[in-house]
């Protein structure tokens, strides 16, 4: 998946919502998008946007060894008035670069995370081919989406849309233990993309504080191995 990482320090309100069930079947709206109710910076603590920050994945791709190395990006771009954070994504494949991408995402003044866009590209040797799915939110065409909440609960889904797709996420738990060469992470919230879809689906698991440390699907699967500010 694309994910809404990925993707920053752990608010009082946000950990003390994270044992929570209840919102069963709710689905997050994200029709109310209005400029004016966001805010300069994200500071979600299960997506960590800061200066500096990167961190380092390990796995396989359908049996043969994939890496990303995840960074933000220093210069923040402004999509529909709202200031936003990219994060950028660089993908390998045998040690081979084969993809990259940027995410644009901010938060809004309820502390949903909202995603605006994706600048992705897949490499044949030395070349770089611009994905078609590809895409910045604008006021005609797709508009931005919340891609994570402020306070997960189990049963909460989200929707957002990309020019040849639809994404659906699912919060299946909030008290998830994982465990990788990076360090045990406890309290995690995990999401499932593509929840109706056994075949197609991808869990993903984050940690409060640090992110994404976790990510599988039927053909792959990655592993937090580093995280540095």
């Amino acid at each position: 998946m694309r994910r809404p990482l990925a993707l920053a320090v752990v608010a009082s309100s946000l950990l003390a919502g994270a044992c929570g069930g209840g919102g069963a079947g709710r689905a997050l709206d994200s029709t109310s998008f209005e400029a004016a109710r966001f805010v300069p910076e994200l500071r979600l603590g299960y997506f960590p946007v800061g200066t500096g920050l990167v961190w380092t994945y390990e796995g396989d791709q359908n049996g043969v060894p994939s890496a990303e190395d995840v960074r933000t990006v220093a210069t923040g771009r402004a999509i529909l008035g709202v200031q936003c954070t990219g994060i950028e994504e660089s993908y390998y494949v045998d040690g081979i670069l084969s993809g990259r991408s940027t995410e644009w995402y901010a938060q809004d003044t309820n502390g949903n995370v909202w995603r605006f866009g994706e600048e992705a590209s897949s490499f044949l040797g030395n070349v770089e081919f611009p994905s078609p799915d590809s895409w910045i939110a604008s006021m005609s065409a797709i508009r931005p989406w919340i891609s994570f909440p402020a306070i997960p609960r189990v049963g909460e889904r989200f929707v957002g849309r990309r020019p040849n797709a639809i994404e659906v996420y699912l919060v299946s738990s909030t008290d998830r233990t994982v465990v990788t060469s990076a360090g045990t992470f406890t309290g995690c919230t995990e999401l499932v993309e593509n929840p109706d879809n056994s075949e197609d689906a991808d869990i993903i698991l984050f940690a409060p504080g640090v992110g994404r440390v976790s990510e599988s699907s039927v053909a792959s699967r990655s592993r937090l191995v580093g995280f540095s500010r």
